[in-house]
């Protein structure tokens, strides 16, 4: 039997709410820690097809979190990518210090711009056991169309902004700071996993090439044929990545 439970999580003053899913089980069971990325609309992880993903870990035994990253529906505080980093990292101490996990047996699954936050963290975190990184950019700088996001996201209220131009600036020093291509290679001997859609209509496929080829074994690439960004919508990946996960944690 599947269960579930609200969660608050509290990173750095800010209540960041999520939900744990987990098997009935007699002794600790491991874990794994699922980050979203820029939503495309103003709901939170419980209204989308996130705990669909972590009934299908509990189903292996595992027990799984979705959460709300700062600054979108379901959490609390103001968006910003060195807050989202923050905010993933207290995610992994809190699966650490339940009673219920192993904290020897922690994975990592996380898609786009929550996927381009995690990898410094797992670069400095080496409670993280495996990371799964899913339509993941490489490097931000060079995608433009982040700053008219910023200025789209505070209109339509799909993250919380209060003031663009701050925000903006903030993400500029955090795109070089939090930059993938500074912390792949870091998280050796830790086993990484990059997949991505051939079709990916945001962040263009080569990225995924450039994480592969800046990490360091053990690694592994999986490019899905007709996938588009909303991977987590093609079930053959979120196999290939769930079974992974398992494998290796």
């Amino acid at each position: 039997m599947i269960k579930s439970e609200k969660i608050s999580i509290l990173s750095s003053g800010v209540r960041l709410g999520g939900t744990l899913f987990f098997p009935e089980a007699p002794k600790q069971i491991p874990g794994v820690c699922i980050c979203h990325g820029i939503p495309r609309d103003n709901k939170p992880v419980e209204e989308k097809r996130y705990p669909a993903l972590a009934e299908k870990f509990c189903e292996r035994g595992y027990a799984a979190l979705i959460f709300n990253l700062q600054g979108t529906s379901g959490s609390e505080g103001e968006f910003s990518f060195s807050g989202w980093s923050r905010n993933v990292s207290d995610a992994i101490s809190y699966l650490a210090s339940s009673p219920r996990l192993d904290p020897r047996r922690l994975g990592l699954m996380s898609f786009s711009g929550g996927a381009f936050v995690s990898w410094s963290v797992v670069a400095h975190d080496s409670r993280i056991k495996a990371f799964a990184s899913c339509s993941s950019p490489s490097d931000l700088t060079k995608m433009r169309v982040i700053e008219e996001g910023i200025k789209y996201a505070k209109k339509s209220e799909i993250l919380r902004i209060t003031n663009v131009e701050k925000t903006r600036k903030e993400v500029r020093t955090d795109l070089q700071k939090l930059n993938p291509l500074n912390w792949a290679g870091k998280i050796s001997p830790r086993p990484v996993l990059i997949i991505h859609g051939d079709q990916d209509e945001v962040v263009p496929v080569q990225s995924a090439y450039e994480l592969y080829e800046n990490a360091k074994e053990p690694k592994k690439i999986l490019i899905f044929k007709n996938a588009d960004h909303v991977i987590r919508n093609n079930e053959d990946a979120m196999k290939a990545v769930t079974d992974w996960i398992v494998k290796n944690t």
